[in-house]
């Protein structure tokens, strides 16, 4: 399958590529849609979910995950189940963890 991103990814109804994904490192309810983690991430990590960023939360057992991105049209809610194993999270001293994309880079 071709990687398409930009403007094609929009067309095709794909997520569009982000620069900078935030891990929300506290667990939340998966039940929360995309109010609720918006609400989540303006009150407890003081951002604007319209800022571009991506955040993604995980659920208690690390076994769901969620990824919510706005883009200049709306808002994008992607999830993922593991059948087996977890999603590898930091430690809880920290309120989230930011990671960059490299120009010209994969992740």
């Amino acid at each position: 399958m071709r990687h398409l991103v930009g403007e094609s990814a929009a067309r095709f109804g794909m997520m569009p590529p982000f620069t900078l994904l935030q891990l929300v490192v506290e667990p939340v309810d998966m039940r929360l849609g995309i109010e609720g983690l918006s609400a989540k991430i303006h009150a407890s990590l003081q951002h604007s979910p319209l800022e571009g960023a991506a955040y993604a939360f995980r659920n208690q057992r690390s076994n769901r995950l969620k990824v919510l991105l706005w883009d200049r049209s709306g808002v994008w809610l992607a999830q993922r189940r593991l059948h087996h194993g977890r999603f590898v999270w930091p430690q809880r001293a920290m309120r989230y963890l930011r990671w960059m994309r490299r120009s010209g880079n994969g992740w």
